[in-house]
């Protein structure tokens, strides 16, 4: 317990911080989350200092969660922002898979509780048109998308591409939906979108993938099945 409790002094600084609860529960319940704190401390440090609201707090425990997700497998190598950069975005992690194969994953987490599904689609197309610019050429790239449960669905991203593709012949609405023309540009980029949402503990609960079929580097299946699991 004690390994617990350093590890969420070192990101938060006091356990009476207002993330500190969250983080307790995913440390005590996850050696993985413990190992990535303790590894990336001092970067972690300065988010938490920034994500200053709640929703901003959120982002933040997504990100982790699926950081621990993806180290509970003893097959993957993590880098944190291998390409952080203060000009230049790029994704949340590099992934080395058994080894010899190397994927991004980004993560992103659109307001969408409470809202309704035909907003859900703008919200989403919104992130597909900001995000895709950033994934780098030359590897496979994952984009996860964390949504409430109740968004999870199997249409949602198909129709968030399928307004994209809308918008991209039409003048007024692409002037709605900024991006449109680097989506275009750059989809090959995104090799899958997985929407996923968790529990309380930050365990996934429910996981979908949709896969790119335009992408230069498709994601490969040894890959997509690590995403599929949710246990």
């Amino acid at each position: 317990m004690k390994r617990v409790e350093n590890a969420v002094l070192a990101a938060c600084g006091s356990l009476d911080h207002p993330l500190a609860e969250a983080l307790l529960v995913r440390a005590a319940d996850s050696k993985a989350f413990v190992d990535f704190v303790e590894a990336h401390a001092s970067k972690l440090r300065k988010k938490v200092r920034l994500a200053v609201s709640d929703e901003e707090r959120a982002d933040l425990l997504a990100e982790l969660d699926v950081a621990t997700f993806l180290g509970r497998d003893r097959r993957l190598v993590l880098t944190y922002e291998p390409f952080h950069a203060p000009d230049r975005r790029g994704p949340d992690f590099k992934v080395v898979f058994k080894g010899h194969s190397v994927f991004h994953v980004e993560v992103t987490r659109p307001r969408l509780r409470g809202v309704s599904h035909d907003q859900a689609v703008w919200k989403v197309a919104r992130v597909l048109c900001d995000k895709v610019g950033q994934l780098p050429p030359g590897a496979a790239n994952l984009l996860v998308i964390v949504v409430p449960p109740e968004s999870n669905t199997a249409d949602l991203v198909p129709e968030a591409v399928g307004t994209i593709e809308r918008a991209a012949g039409n003048a007024a609405s692409s002037a709605r939906l900024a991006g449109v023309k680097t989506y275009g540009r750059d989809r090959a980029r995104l090799g899958a979108v997985v929407l996923w949402s968790s529990t309380e503990s930050g365990r996934p609960s429910s996981v979908r993938t949709w896969l790119e079929p335009r992408a230069k580097h498709p994601v490969s299946p040894d890959v997509l099945k690590v995403f599929a699991r949710t246990e």
